[in-house]
């Protein structure tokens, strides 16, 4: 039997490996920066060792450091930067993790960014205004 869809069914096939495509192209994009993201984190913050070694135990801080590399700052299994010994495994679950990971950053960040903006509200009041006996500001 030979496929009879014609110029139509043509159209629709290469129309979903064009979007099929592009949503690849994205999720390398993400990826890339996420990956850069994560190797900054655990390279110039955490200064965590890139050749695959694990930190020393007697390190500053070493157990909250190792402890922060290994779950919250992981690699992704595909990452190809360094040589970290601080990546995920690729499994389902490791997955997961990693993906939870992420949404507790981004958690992290809009807490900070919305007590920032709770902080900010505090100005521009009635406090901030020239008493009726002081000259005014503008």
């Amino acid at each position: 039997m030979e496929n009879r869809q014609g110029p139509v069914g043509k159209t629709k096939r290469m129309a979903g490996q064009a979007v099929q495509n592009a949503g690849n192209g994205v999720m390398g994009i993400i990826n890339k920066i996420d990956d850069s993201t994560q190797a900054f984190a655990r390279n110039q913050l955490l200064q965590l060792p890139t050749d695959g070694s694990r930190l020393d135990q007697d390190a500053t801080l070493g157990g909250i450091r190792h402890a922060l590399g290994k779950t919250v700052f992981r690699s992704r299994s595909g990452y190809e930067g360094d040589a970290t010994g601080y990546r995920g495994s690729g499994t389902t679950n490791d997955n997961i993790g990693v993906g939870l990971s992420r949404a507790l950053q981004g958690g992290t960040i809009t807490a900070a960014g919305a007590g920032l903006m709770s902080l900010t509200g505090q100005f521009g009041g009635p406090a901030d205004t020239p008493e009726p006996n002081q000259l005014p500001l503008y």
